[in-house]
């Protein structure tokens, strides 16, 4: 008897013993697992409780969602790149400011935060990365659970198998045990996968790569990077008239337009390879003047040949829409406007139905009885198109015929899309563009010069300091026309004169080919008479030619003001009276003074030409 309560006494007293010892090292010990819980989204943590009371978390995570797993430790480290150097990453600490999200704050300054759309278990899990300027890139370890299988892999998605639905992880790039993010790819996403779903341009209008904010963080990006590239790579062999006025273009927004021109090697300015694309900068009027009419006259045919075959080729040429507009031929331009009206857009390019809406866009302005001829295809050309797009990973991809568009190619047709949004008020189609745009040109650092200035004139379409078409004067059938890079031209029209007001920097200079010009008697610069010269481009003034049967006139406006005032009159100078000589040698002296003086004004110009 006394030996069994011995036995029992000897029991309790051990599982006092290891009740205290627990205790103890429960008091005193320094790591504690923090397991948190956010719908299906499990985080663990592990901390260290410090004696002030604020809690230091190791470097240590893991966030398991749906069959993923995220996670890193100092053997499997989450990764910046800075500078182009490598380098891991510690935990910081962990907030969770909303009830479905949770932030990680790492060394470095960058954050991470994984934010659920709903508490419905299956709801999609977005990771949003905040990271200062000097991190280009931050990546994180990932692995899934063994009742998941790959079912679909791709550089920007991974799509796995479990019992119940199929999950897709999609983000910038998606690489084996790793996902990458990057300043301007800054979202990647886990939600179940549907091969069936279509997409739509709603499905991304509330995504921040469909911002207009992204968007003009990617055309400033952009311009930066064309700028930079030529100026690293300004010699002659690098250096093509579409990379000099794409560079001078990019410049004269910054108002360093002058600077951009004298930069520009004499032997592309020089250069007789050079067409009216770069007359507006370089001068050679006369030169270039007659390349733009021949270029006209092969579009005139071109068109009328285009009309005929029902060959749509043509509307992929950048702003044929000048051209067709300007065509005198309206029976030829009604009949490439009505097949393309009546073509069905499934037997067409994207290339082609891209160049149609942005055709259209165009001649709203210019000539809206045109556009009006295209509206049949507008609809099933942008249906064509949504089909051809895919949203994986934050970036909007075009295909055509199981092939990605080129670069070029898919931001013509995004600025379409975009351009075609604004005119119609239509906030999801002006989005997509910026969508398509933003996803195509988040990687134009590692654009060559010559990918730069191509795709310039596609991207900064409204940038008038580019070569462009201007529509000055358009009534009963007389159309009043430059070739040009001022902001405007802008044309009162009187009953004896007409006033153009041309609007450029003040004290630059640049060149424009105007053409439906009447002859005129008589023409005023700085309010003073001018006379043509044909030497007029290399005086330190302003200067013209006229070309009477082609109503053309060759203007050199070197601005003294902004907005320059050139009047043209138009009625002819009454005859001169007859000069009464007198005998006295005294008065014969006087006239000859005052027919000098007469006679001064248009000197002095011409004296101060010289």
């Amino acid at each position: 008897m006394s030996i069994r309560i011995l036995k029992k006494a000897l029991g309790l007293l051990i599982v006092d013993i290891v009740i205290i010892i627990g205790i103890f090292v429960l008091q005193f010990r320094t790591d504690s697992n923090i397991i948190k819980k956010i719908g299906n989204l499990q985080i663990t943590l592990e901390a260290i409780d410090e004696q002030s009371g604020v809690i230091a978390y190791k470097n240590k995570a893991r966030l398991s969602y749906n069959g993923i797993n995220f996670f890193f430790d100092d053997q499997n480290p989450a990764v910046i790149t800075k500078k182009g150097v490598e380098s891991a990453v510690q935990l910081r600490d962990v907030q969770q400011e909303e009830p479905l999200s949770i932030t990680l704050n790492f060394t470095e300054g960058v954050k991470v935060t994984f934010e659920l759309a709903s508490e419905d278990p299956a709801s999609s899990l977005a990771i949003i990365t905040d990271l200062p300027d000097s991190v280009s890139d931050f990546s994180m370890p990932y692995n899934y659970s063994s009742n998941m299988s790959i079912v679909k892999a791709e550089k920007d998605s991974l799509v796995l198998s479990g019992k119940r639905n199929a999950w897709e992880l999609a983000g910038h790039a998606v690489n084996t045990g790793h996902f990458d993010f990057t300043s301007r790819n800054s979202v990647a996403t886990y939600s179940i996968y549907d091969a069936n779903q279509k997409f739509t341009f709603d499905d991304i209008i509330d995504n921040p790569i469909a911002s207009l904010s992204e968007y003009a963080k990617t055309v400033s990006q952009f311009k930066r990077d064309l700028i930079n590239a030529f100026e690293t790579n300004n010699v002659e062999s690098n250096i093509t008239e579409q990379v000099a006025v794409s560079y001078v273009a990019a410049q004269a927004e910054s108002r360093k337009y002058t600077n951009a021109i004298e930069n520009v090697p004499e032997s592309i300015k020089k250069s007789k390879q050079r067409t009216y694309l770069s007359a507006p900068y370089f001068n050679t009027l006369e030169d270039m003047n007659n390349n733009l009419e021949k270029v006209m006259k092969e579009y005139e045919r071109r068109i009328a040949e285009s009309a005929d075959r029902g060959t749509f080729d043509l509307f992929t040429v950048h702003k044929i829409s000048d051209f067709i507009y300007l065509n005198p031929n309206q029976t030829d331009v009604k009949k490439l406007l009505t097949n393309a009206a009546g073509a069905d857009p499934y037997n067409l390019s994207i290339a082609q139905i891209s160049g149609i809406i942005q055709v259209y866009v165009d001649l709203m302005s210019l000539s809206p009885d045109y556009a009006s001829i295209l509206e049949p295809i507008l609809d099933p050309s942008i249906k064509k198109i949504t089909e051809a797009c895919k949203f994986e990973g934050n970036i909007l991809t075009i295909s055509e015929n199981d092939t990605f568009l080129s670069v070029n190619q898919a931001v013509e047709t995004g600025i379409a899309l975009l351009r075609y949004g604004r005119l119609t008020e239509s906030e999801t189609l002006e989005k997509a563009g910026y969508a398509i745009v933003n996803s195509y040109l988040s990687e134009s650092s590692s654009f060559d010069l010559r990918t730069l200035s191509n795709l310039y004139p596609i991207v900064a379409y409204n940038n008038t300091f580019y070569p462009h078409f201007e529509k000055i004067y358009d009534t009963n059938g007389k159309i009043i026309w430059a070739w040009t890079c001022a902001k405007t031209i802008r044309l009162e029209h009187g009953v004896d004169q007409d006033i153009l007001t041309i609007d450029f920097p003040e004290g630059d200079t640049h060149y424009i080919i105007m053409k439906g010009i009447p002859q005129f008697y008589s023409i005023y610069i700085y309010d003073m008479a001018f006379r043509t010269d044909p030497r007029f481009e290399t005086y330190n003034s302003s200067g013209y030619v006229y070309k009477k049967p082609s109503e053309t006139l060759l203007l050199k406006s070197r601005h003294k003001t902004e907005f320059e005032k050139v009047r043209l009159g138009y009625r002819a100078p009454k005859p001169a009276p007859a000069v009464v000589v007198e005998t006295k040698p005294a008065v014969v002296e006087n006239t000859e003074e005052t027919e000098n003086t007469a006679e001064a004004p248009a000197e002095t110009e011409e004296e101060s030409n010289e």
